[in-house]
């Protein structure tokens, strides 16, 4: 199954305020020029490239959608691309407010943001022969810094990986850990051999089966893709269908401590959920039964790979410089005009 059976939602934001005067009502966000061209033209001219024929960009705020259809419109390739305002910020409300327009069976998320030359063929194949609930794109990363201090980052992702590193057991942020990072028994269960990498960082580019929209309906208070729905899916993948109780969906499960070790395999309770914010953010969260799923996959990039979000000052500066030495063959597989 090519990308011509898959879905593409570009999530193109608002105005982009965080950039300061650079940014403006005629020239938002995803109007700005990067290398020449506008920055929402870097994950349109992946897709078209791709092979993608259906592709929803969302925006946020009257004058953004304004602006980014004017922008559209001058586009000529093969991509039928409609684009979609809504209220929201949250990703996953973008997507929820959009999921009537997400026809197909899989659909692929991607940061309106994001530069990336990579090919998602291959990629889309994986998922679909799989049967996929959720593929995550993940890039390694060499020197994780701040790029405000240029000091070694504190934020860093933590993610679980199976014995044969294709399955996504766990996804979580530094901040969610505590002092321990504490693993449910039932992902030992499932694989006795996780890895956990701390040098991986999201890129936010998501594969989903369409039925992962049913939870977001079920679920109106999941407002973000990587920090409530990607969680949800891989904590769903591990417990599988079995009857959980409404007031926490962690709880099927005993402790099972593993040495003294700070991996330890742990539950969360109602005792010590308190304890556990990884797992507490995620307890409001009731389960819902669906068919039976292959589970989470993840997809890293080659280290050689260019792939970076322009979501600060600083990377928009980056991203400036280093676009240039992308591969000429990036820049010919587009119909999307440069920006004049």
């Amino acid at each position: 199954m090519g990308c011509q059976w898959v879905q593409a939602v570009v999530l193109a934001g608002g105005a982009g305020e965080s950039f300061g005067v650079i940014t403006s009502q005629e020239r938002p966000k995803p109007l700005l020029p990067v290398g020449n061209r506008p920055l929402i033209s870097y994950p349109l001219r992946m897709l078209e490239s791709a092979g993608f024929q259906d592709v929803i960009v969302v925006t946020s705020g009257e004058e953004v959608h304004k602006s980014v259809c004017k922008f559209v419109e001058s586009y000529t390739g093969k991509m039928h691309v409609q684009v979609v305002s809504t209220e929201t910020t949250g990703s996953a409300d973008a997507l929820r407010a959009i999921a009537h327009k997400i026809t197909y069976e899989n659909f692929m998320v991607v940061s309106g943001d994001l530069i990336c030359d990579v090919s998602i063929s291959s990629l889309v194949v994986s998922h679909c022969s799989r049967e996929a609930m959720l593929t995550s794109v993940l890039k390694p990363i060499k020197n994780l810094t701040d790029p405000e201090t240029g000091k070694p980052a504190k934020a860093v992702d933590y993610f679980g990986l199976s014995a044969d590193g294709k399955r996504l057991l766990l996804a979580t942020s530094a901040s969610d850990v505590g002092r321990q990072l504490k693993l449910r028994r039932s992902v030992l269960r499932l694989d006795n051999q996780v890895t956990i990498r701390t040098d991986l960082r999201d890129s936010h580019l998501y594969l989903f089966s369409r039925r992962a929209l049913e939870i977001l309906e079920h679920h109106p208070n999941m407002h973000s893709v990587k920090e409530h729905l990607v969680p949800y899916l891989i904590l769903r993948q591990v417990a599988g269908n079995r009857p959980v109780a409404k007031k926490d969906p962690l709880t099927e499960d005993k402790p099972d401590e593993v040495g003294a070790s700070p991996l330890v395999a742990d539950e969360a309770t109602p005792e010590n959920v308190s304890n556990n914010p990884s797992q507490d953010k995620l307890a409001r969260f009731t389960h819902i039964a669906l068919p039976s799923l292959s589970g989470c996959f993840v997809h890293i990039l080659p280290e050689t790979t260019y792939c970076q979000r322009v979501n600060s000052l600083v990377f928009y500066g980056d991203a400036n410089r280093e676009v240039r030495l992308l591969p000429i063959q990036y820049f010919k597989t587009t119909q999307i005009p440069a920006r004049r």
